[in-house]
């Protein structure tokens, strides 16, 4: 006769069953079609927000950054890393700054550049581009309706940017420009990004063209503003020489003194 105690099922109390690799089987196969369709629609969602995007090409190009003269002192290397450290940086900012940039989209005429048609995916970005300015028009119309009925002012709506503008502003961002230093070298590499190589090329190239241009022009005008400033000096202190040379060749004539070098 069995003696082990059974355990009574107290009433409320749930009975716990663990799952094993059957009932895991089991519940995959029921629910097989359902698991296949996500993977599926998973994938497929994945595949055409790839062919939506529009393939992005970058092109590099590196700068060599030349520190000012008296640099290399002799202090403590602490203050000469971060002295140049401060000097890549603001090297960094001039590269990307907005003069630089209209000037890019000005020489390359990237405002007058046409929007891919044809494929169905050109279709697919109209169309976004299409519903972002409806978007931003009834936006705008609601504003409008609230101030000017409801609240009885006046409304001016901002201003649309030019295609000039749109463009600079498409280079200002971190995805389409970007610029890094490279560590313990005095390069930085600017990396431009565009759907299409050739105008990523174009653009780093251009861009590293104007900044060394303008680096150029900012040493000659300095160079020329140290001449003009050696000019003036001169021309204060050629009188002094030349009032100076006469008295000393008086006073070698009043006293019989005699160039050892006219004698030799």
């Amino acid at each position: 006769m069995d003696s082990t105690p059974q355990r009574h099922a107290v009433p409320g109390e749930t009975a716990r069953r663990e799952l094993d690799l059957r009932d895991i089987v089991d519940i995959w196969y029921r629910r097989r079609f359902l698991l296949l369709s996500i993977v599926l629609l998973t994938m497929i969602g994945i595949e055409f927000a790839n062919y939506v995007q529009y393939p992005s090409f970058e092109s590099k190009v590196k700068i060599l950054l030349e520190g000012p003269v008296g640099l290399e002192i002799p202090f403590s290397h602490e203050k000469l890393v971060f002295k140049k450290s401060e000097i890549t940086q603001t090297q960094i900012e001039i590269l990307i700054s907005r003069p630089n940039l209209e000037d890019v989209v000005r020489t390359l005429k990237l405002d007058e550049r046409t929007k891919p048609t044809g494929s169905f995916r050109d279709t697919l970005h109209a169309i976004k581009d299409r519903v972002i300015e409806l978007y931003r028009d009834t936006k705008e119309g609601l504003k409008e309706f609230v101030v000017v009925r409801v609240l009885g002012g006046r409304y001016t709506p901002p201003r649309k940017p030019t295609p000039f503008e749109s463009a600079v502003a498409h280079l200002q961002r971190s995805a389409n420009l970007s610029v890094e230093s490279l560590s313990n070298t005095d390069f930085i590499v600017a990396t431009v990004g565009d759907s299409d190589p050739e105008y990523a090329a174009a653009i780093a190239n251009q861009l590293a063209r104007i900044y060394s241009s303008r680096e150029l022009q900012v040493r000659l005008d300095s160079a020329r503003e140290i001449r003009h400033s050696i000019d003036r000096r001169l021309a204060v202190v050629e009188p002094q020489l030349r009032a100076s040379r006469e008295a000393i060749a008086l006073f070698k004539q009043e006293h019989g003194i005699v160039s050892l070098d006219k004698q030799r």
